[in-house]
């Protein structure tokens, strides 16, 4: 029964909502021992546990220690979700991960070339540009397909 209600939650729930739950069970668990806040990291989570242990209080860290697989799972997805979430902006934005690449490192080889003529950096600043605006344009064009898209799936006449 309870690889079924495992299985039922992973497939029904979103990794931001598994996040939260167990983000509030941990601080839940976190309250009855006395502890008010969740650690909003590994290393701060561990400096409560040096804590519990340097003032001698070794229940306290025992039950902490317990705890620690829950917040290590939990500060992996929160780390899962927010490089989920910069890869689907970048994406949104650029057709490739080259793309990405290259605008986010034009700036540093426009400032490189500061000692090159005149005309080259007014040429190279002009190309900077429409790549941007290309990217910007593109981005927005996407933006609206997929917004019809959604649409049209939603059309109860389709």
């Amino acid at each position: 029964m309870s690889e079924a209600v495992s299985s039922y939650y992973a497939g029904f729930y979103s990794p931001a909502e598994r996040l939260a739950q167990a983000r509030e069970e941990l601080s839940q668990a976190l309250a009855g021992l006395g502890i008010d806040a969740l650690p909003g990291s590994r290393q701060a989570f561990r400096q409560l546990i040096d804590a519990a242990f340097a003032s001698g209080d070794s229940d306290l860290a025992a039950k902490l220690i317990q705890l620690a697989p829950a917040m290590a799972e939990i500060t992996d997805q929160a780390q899962a979700l927010t490089a989920a979430l910069k890869d689907l902006d970048t994406q949104s934005l650029y057709r490739s991960g080259a793309e990405a690449l290259y605008a986010a490192t034009s700036e540093g080889h426009r400032r490189r070339l500061t000692g090159t003529d005149a005309t080259v950096q007014g040429l190279l600043a002009e190309v900077v540009r429409a790549i941007r605006e290309g990217d910007i344009n593109n981005a927005r064009l996407t933006a609206r397909l997929l917004a019809v898209q959604e649409r049209m799936s939603l059309d109860p006449a389709r």
